[in-house]
């Protein structure tokens, strides 16, 4: 397979494949974190949220990801990994990157005011390494890695769908908001999208040790 038809295939299988996760709440010592799993430890509380989070866009939701590449050179394996080391993202073979923002709509009621229509955008970027010499190289190391660039992007794309996981979850608790006040409404949607992306900012972290930064998927050279 070469290195256009393993991306090809690993781009419609993606597409093809149902986005759902199972993402649970975990409260341990009074911090709020998500996972895919249980929390781990005693004393930690973890619960399911009601339904399993299809985190494909909706009306409420949007994303623009982003597929950057860097160089790589090298006719051998070792030369390749040497390349990968001197021009890789902060030490790694690829990086994923997400930042979600917001805009929400409200109606009055009386001296109050409800939030009424929520939409969330995520911006994302994937950077991979692209092996300029790999026409010119032995025939088994281009199979190795194609092997690797795909599992590499399949490790990537999990980074980008718990941004897409986040977009869910916290256009459902903007919008479950009670009325407050008009002139505070602006301010506690701006206070509880704080608090939520601190919340769910170790998940990305969670998955890189869980996963090896991939290894565990595949993605060894």
């Amino acid at each position: 397979m070469t290195h256009f038809q393993a991306c090809a295939a690993l781009w419609a299988l993606l597409a093809a494949a149902p986005a759902l996760a199972q993402v649970y709440k975990c409260e341990q010592a009074g911090k709020v974190s998500y996972s895919d799993s249980p929390c781990p430890g005693a004393g930690a509380a973890s619960r399911p949220l009601p339904l399993k989070v299809d985190a494909s866009p909706t009306l409420g939701e949007s994303s623009d990801v982003r597929v950057r590449h860097y160089d790589v050179n090298g006719l051998t394996h070792q030369e390749v990994v040497r390349s990968i080391a001197a021009r890789g993202p902060k030490g790694f073979h690829a990086l994923a990157t997400w930042k979600p923002s917001y805009q929400f709509w409200s109606t009055r009621e009386g001296s109050q005011c409800r939030v009424s229509r929520v939409q969330l955008h995520l911006e994302a970027d994937i950077l991979m390494p692209r092996w300029v010499d790999a026409a010119r190289a032995p025939a088994e190391l281009v199979r190795r890695w194609d092997r690797h660039y795909a599992a590499l992007m399949l490790h990537e794309q999990g980074h980008i769908q718990h941004g897409r996981e986040f977009g869910v979850i916290a256009r459902k608790a903007i919008m479950g908001l009670p009325p407050v006040p008009c002139e505070e409404i602006q301010a506690r949607v701006q206070r509880l999208f704080a608090e939520l992306s601190r919340d769910y900012g170790d998940r990305d972290a969670d998955y890189d040790r869980r996963t090896n930064h991939g290894q565990t998927q595949g993605a060894v050279f």
